[in-house]
């Protein structure tokens, strides 16, 4: 048996043997901006 942790925002369903998995989006990914400060 394998065994994974998801978020509680999946959604499974099994019928007719046919396993359906609903993720939900995942967040994109923003650049960072750093500040620097020249002396």
């Amino acid at each position: 048996m394998v065994a994974i942790r998801a978020p509680d925002a999946v959604k499974a369903t099994y019928k007719d043997g046919v396993l359906q998995v609903v993720l939900p989006k995942a967040e994109e990914v923003k650049p960072k901006t750093v500040q620097v400060k020249v002396i």
